[in-house]
């Protein structure tokens, strides 16, 4: 048995643009269901997956040079937004004095 982790069945869609992968690796530490591999030193589709994409997105977040899109699963690469830059973050200390 198992849960559903969407409100949909479908795996997520991932797309590939092996012109922008710089080869870090880091989408493919971060799968956890092994979807994605090096080969090459560019990022590629893996044969056997664990249970398909589950378009949690995390792959497409961290990839600094956007080579990964996620579409499906109610996700897209619309989704995503910019973190603010450290320096604009606010510290503990200002939370506290109010």
């Amino acid at each position: 048995m198992t849960i559903p982790t969407s409100r949909t069945r479908e795996k997520g869609e991932i797309t590939i643009y092996p012109e922008k992968c710089n080869g870090c690796g880091l989408c493919v530490t971060i799968c956890k269901d092994f979807s994605l591999q090096l080969v090459d030193d560019k990022v590629a589709l893996t044969e056997n997956p664990l249970f398909g994409c589950i378009g949690c997105g995390h792959c497409m977040a961290i990839c600094p040079t956007g080579a990964i899109e996620i579409h499906g699963r109610e996700l897209s690469p619309d989704d995503l937004f910019d973190l603010p830059k450290k320096k604009q973050l606010q510290d503990m200390m200002n939370y506290l004095t109010y």
